[in-house]
């Protein structure tokens, strides 16, 4: 158990949206972000968003992997 964490959620500030598109990007077609931060609904802050953007950086990964090699331990 941590003494300074005591939980914890997202919320919108005024750069949230320029943050939220940079972050929905991947990081050289390896790294896909996911969470309830970078939902865009009205669910933010819940565990249904980080839900919801799960399955949306899951569709991604699979999108990418169909126009692409697979990607292994050995071309890294």
């Amino acid at each position: 158990q941590h003494a300074f964490i005591k939980g914890g959620y997202s919320y919108n500030t005024i750069y949230s949206s320029a943050a939220k598109i940079i972050l929905s990007k991947p990081v050289n077609d390896l790294l896909f972000f996911a969470g309830e931060a970078l939902y865009d609904g009205p669910l933010q802050g819940t565990v249904e968003a980080a839900l919801q953007s799960g399955k949306i950086a899951a569709e991604k990964v699979k999108n990418y992997q169909q126009q692409n090699q697979p990607v292994t331990a050995g071309s890294l």
